[in-house]
């Protein structure tokens, strides 16, 4: 981020504020001299030791994970009545309300503190990050791609080859105006993988499958 724009907005709001992330971040935000206003849910106020402190400068905001579109259209009316200040995205839900606002032009979007489109397209996306390391020759598990994000076509593979496989998805809107956060599973057949990849339908989120790889954690 330049440093001329904490220059010219001293004053930045962590929405979501509730997490030792926005706490350190609201540290080294003080300690450089900007003004802090750390957002919380409406009626969910985190008052646990250590926290981003509830303060005269807080702000109040719908829930970004439970009505996210709410929280989006708030982001901008908040943005439009603040023209002096920046926001900091640090919860997944938050990045990606404020990632969907490319559309309000430069005097919303400069103000949000969000990484370049290509990294943060791979931030928010296990199928564009798996794709961007296959791209740029990094090793990764054989994998098949099945459904690209923020669509509902399904690209089935040729061949699945031996299971069982790794299925994963990313995070996606609910059919309710919910950020769902994406995940994982091993699926042992092709059966498995097909009525998995079926309840994942309504979602419009991109979908991939890949082999195990030996060792430990998710997909060992």
């Amino acid at each position: 981020v330049p440093s001329h724009l904490f220059l010219l907005h001293p004053s930045v709001s962590i929405p979501q504020a509730a997490s030792r992330a926005a706490e350190n971040a609201g540290r080294s935000l003080r300690s450089a001299g900007c003004t802090v206003a750390p957002g919380a849910v409406r009626g969910k106020v985190d008052q646990r030791p250590g926290r981003c402190p509830i303060s005269a400068r807080s702000v109040d905001h719908p829930c970004p994970t439970r009505d996210h579109h709410a929280f989006s259209q708030w982001l901008v009316s908040w943005l439009q009545e603040n023209p002096q200040a920046l926001v900091l995205p640090i919860d997944e839900a938050v990045v990606h309300a404020a990632a969907s606002l490319g559309g309000y032009g430069p005097r919303i979007v400069d103000r949000l503190l969000l990484p370049s489109g290509p990294s943060l397209s791979a931030s928010l996306s296990k199928y564009n990050a798996t794709q961007q390391a296959q791209a740029t020759g990094i090793a990764i598990p054989d994998t098949h791609f099945i459904r690209q994000p923020s669509t509902r076509v399904v690209t089935p593979p040729r061949a699945l080859g031996e299971f069982p496989k790794l299925l994963k998805w990313d995070n996606a809107l609910s059919l309710e105006g919910g950020y769902e956060k994406g995940g994982n599973c091993i699926v042992g057949s092709e059966e498995e993988f097909q009525a998995c990849s079926a309840e994942l339908l309504p979602l419009d989120c991109g979908i991939i499958l890949q082999g195990l790889v030996r060792g430990r954690g998710v997909g060992a």
